[in-house]
């Protein structure tokens, strides 16, 4: 035996006791560890009221999961608290400003209470104070929560991720200038007046619940945006991204983006695109298939989803299968998105990346798009488009092409700001790019000097603009169109921020009046200033030899027309801000009513534009098709505020009414092919049935509608619809509205009214006037 016991055994010859880790606990079911035994903040009002464990999940516990309960959790001490006083700091507000309009025992009742309030709460007085002065920065942020007020709407809105059921995605900052907002706006004015909410539309065939009554906060903004930006991008299928569509589709495809889109927004030359897409198929008919990824194949891929897109909208003969732009999307993304965020920009990038956002705004995905337009303008920006290209190396036609991308990377982005209400990443004051010269683009490589065309760049301050606009162009062209959209653009932008800036801190109300008639003079000589073929007062007959073409071109610049005339004049028709509701002068309150006016008159302008009987087929191809929806709610979203202003049952009202029943038939024909008006008609149908309730205005014929399903004209092939629905924009406008540039300068007139109404959709036929008997208890 060896004089040492051998290793790792005792004197005893036995194995020393070795520590073996417990083993994890699984779930027979889960097959995941057990939860942490220490308890959670807040238990749900459900699992407390069992008195069993909750697990804290939000915004669905465990247990509320597994047995199909709704989930509620009480809010703590501290949140009540601070929820009650804020509520009552707002109630003293309204009575403060009510005050001025009862007798003098009631007002010395309210005096009581409100010197009763401000000795027990601290700083009351002066949250007060900065209450009626329109500051919301008073109170504490309770965005999210159910007693969201409309004096917190003023700057914009957004969404709690906590509130949002699972799988869902939040709606995102909705600024003031969106229709959204404005939608949203009416409906807490509606629960505020009714004192609950009205009743609903999920009672009608296959309307979604979108507002349901009790169990969720009615102000959600996801309840009021008709985005598909929840909608997926993917497929549950491979997709192979160098697989290329037959010559017939992809030139096919192709033609539709470039012949609906390309001219108001240029994002790619045309000749070059065309000889490389050539140069592509013809290497595929020979067996060649691209073997690696390039930003060329993006942007082959995201033409052909953009006309894609268009094709299903059209139901034109080119379309595949449902899903065939999301392929296109995927392959697209598959080549244009690898170390974006990692190379140094590029021009080709900077065009890929402005192409998906054009994709995604025709598909209804528009917090996508603006994402996608802000990392495209900042490649801009590094690339230095934005500035004169003074280099003398750089032929003049490339030059001319370089800025009239990045024009449409203005006009893309700038558009998306407006529909959002959300800031924009560029700087007027830092542009020095000139405008497009008065050429098509065929002929821009035969022209070896065009530098003496730009003498004259975009200039800052707009009040520099008549310079620009006095002189317009005798040869009509798509340059021609360009400029003017860029024109009216930069005076929109303007407006916005002006107007609709985050939390009001650009009012300066000693120049808000006068800045009014500036934008409304610039606004008026820029419709003045347009050529002939381009006129928005009047759209013309695409048969009409006197005005070849410019149809989809003249829609387009009437839409926006009307836009920045909603812009500048919504806020005096809802007048929330204490100026607006108590003017200062004669003058003023004269201002006041035209401007409220001339939001109306410009919303019943759109309306106008539509032909009587529905007809998609013919306002995709002939207006917007890309914005169409947002086109159509704004005036939705300005004409269901004037039916709540109009006196109940009146025939201001009922008029109104006639033109948002017209929109949401519109909407409705168009949501076969088109989610995002099925959205935006079923959010009109909602909100219309509870203004009409308190307006007093009949919408049963809605309903039989709705219930009897898509008319029979809507089913009706192009090839049998009446001639003057099946040709160009004639009957876009009614022969008896008065011309825009008329309209707004007779709206400016003190003595201007509207003749008495006809029960007509006639903008100019209207009685309806915005004045101090129309808004009881607002002067």
């Amino acid at each position: 035996m060896p004089d040492n016991p051998p290793p790792f055994t005792n004197p005893t010859g036995s194995l020393p006791k070795i520590a073996i880790p417990r083993l994890q606990r699984y779930d027979s079911d889960s097959r995941e560890p057990d939860r942490s035994k220490g308890r959670v903040t807040r238990a749900c009002n459900s699992c407390r009221a069992h008195k069993i464990k909750c697990s804290g999940d939000t915004p669905s516990c465990l247990h509320c999961r597994n047995a199909g309960r709704e989930c509620v959790y009480a809010l703590l001490r501290k949140d009540r608290l601070k929820s009650v006083t804020e509520q009552c700091l707002r109630m003293a507000a309204l009575l403060r400003e009510l005050k001025s309009r009862t007798g003098e025992d009631d007002a010395a009742r309210i005096d009581d209470l409100l010197h009763t309030f401000q000795k027990e709460v601290p700083n009351a007085r002066a949250i007060l104070s900065n209450l009626e002065n329109g500051l919301d920065e008073a109170l504490p942020s309770t965005y999210g929560t159910s007693d969201m007020s409309v004096d917190t709407l003023t700057i914009g809105t957004t969404e709690s991720p906590s509130e949002r059921p699972e799988n869902t995605k939040p709606a995102g900052f909705v600024g003031k200038g969106s229709e959204v907002h404005w939608l949203r706006r009416i409906r807490v004015q509606l629960v505020q007046t009714q004192g609950h909410p009205p009743v609903q539309l999920s009672t009608w065939p296959s309307v979604p619940d979108l507002f349901p009554a009790t169990g969720s906060n009615p102000n959600k903004i996801d309840d009021f945006t008709f985005y598909l930006d929840a909608e997926s991008v993917d497929l549950d299928f491979d997709v192979d991204p160098f697989e290329i569509p037959s010559a017939e589709a992809a030139e096919g495809l192709s033609a539709l983006f470039f012949n609906t889109a390309h001219a108001s927004f240029p994002l790619l030359p045309r000749r070059p695109f065309e000889r490389d897409l050539r140069a592509l198929l013809e290497s595929a008919r020979l067996g060649k298939r691209p073997q690696h990824f390039s930003k060329k194949m993006a942007l082959f891929n995201l033409v052909f989803a953009i006309g894609a897109r268009y094709s299903h909208l059209t139901q034109a003969p080119l379309r595949a299968d449902k899903h065939d732009h999301l392929i296109y999307e995927i392959r697209a993304r598959a080549h244009g998105l690898r170390d974006v965020m990692t190379n140094e920009p590029d021009l080709e990038q900077a065009q890929v990346i402005s192409l998906f956002a054009l994709y995604y705004l025709s598909n209804g995905q528009i917090s996508r798009a603006w994402v996608n337009m802000g990392l495209a303008v900042r490649m801009a920006h590094g690339l230095g488009l934005h500035v004169r290209n003074k280099d003398p190396t750089t032929p003049p036609n490339e030059k001319e092409t370089l800025l009239r991308i990045w024009w449409a990377l203005y006009l893309l982005e700038r558009l998306l700001c407006t529909m959002t209400g959300r800031p924009s990443t560029q700087v007027d004051s830092f542009h020095s790019v000139p405008l497009p010269v008065p050429l098509d683009e065929d002929r821009l490589p035969r022209i070896l000097e065009i530098e003496e065309f730009h003498h004259v760049s975009v200039l800052y301050p707009l009040t520099q603009f008549q310079e620009i606009l006095s002189s317009p162009s005798q040869t009509v062209n798509t340059s021609t169109y360009l400029k003017a959209q860029v024109q009216i653009t930069i005076i929109m932008q303007q407006i916005v921020c002006k107007f609709y800036p985050a939390g009001n801190k650009g009012w300066l109300w000693h120049d808000i009046f006068p800045a009014t008639r500036q934008f409304l003079e610039q606004l008026q000589n820029w419709a003045h200033s347009l050529p002939a073929e381009l006129r928005v007062e009047s759209l013309p007959n695409s048969s009409d030899p006197s005005f070849p073409g410019f149809v989809r071109e003249r829609a387009v610049l009437s839409f926006y027309y009307h836009s920045a005339e909603i812009l500048l004049a919504r806020p005096y028709l809802e007048r929330s801000e204490p100026e607006f509701r108590n003017p200062k002068d004669g003058a003023s309150q004269n201002l006041i009513q035209e401007m409220a006016l001339l939001c109306l008159q410009s919303a019943r302008a759109v309306v106008s534009m539509l032909p009587e009987s529905p007809d998609p087929l013919y306002l995709y191809e002939t207006g917007p098709w890309w914005s169409i929806v947002h086109h159509l709610m704004q005036p939705v979203a300005v004409l269901l505020l004037g039916i709540t202003l109009a006196p109940v049952g009146s025939q201001e009202a009922v008029d109104m009414t006639k033109d948002v029943k017209k929109i949401a038939r519109w909407l409705r024909a168009m949501r076969q092919n088109d989610a995002f008006a099925e959205r935006a008609y079923y959010i009109t149908l909602q909100i219309l049935e509870a203004v009409a309730a308190q307006a007093a205005v009949d919408v049963s014929d809605m309903l039989m509608e709705h219930v009897m399903g898509t008319s029979r004209r809507d089913h009706m092939p192009s090839s049998l619809r009446p001639p003057q629905y099946a040709t160009g924009m004639s009957t876009l406008t009614d022969p008896r509205h008065t011309p825009v540039a008329e309209a707004s300068t007779a709206a400016f007139s003190p003595t201007y009214t509207f003749p008495q109404s006809n029960n007509s959709t006639d903008p100019s036929q209207s009685n309806f006037y915005p004045g101090k008997s129309y808004y009881p208890g607002r002067h």
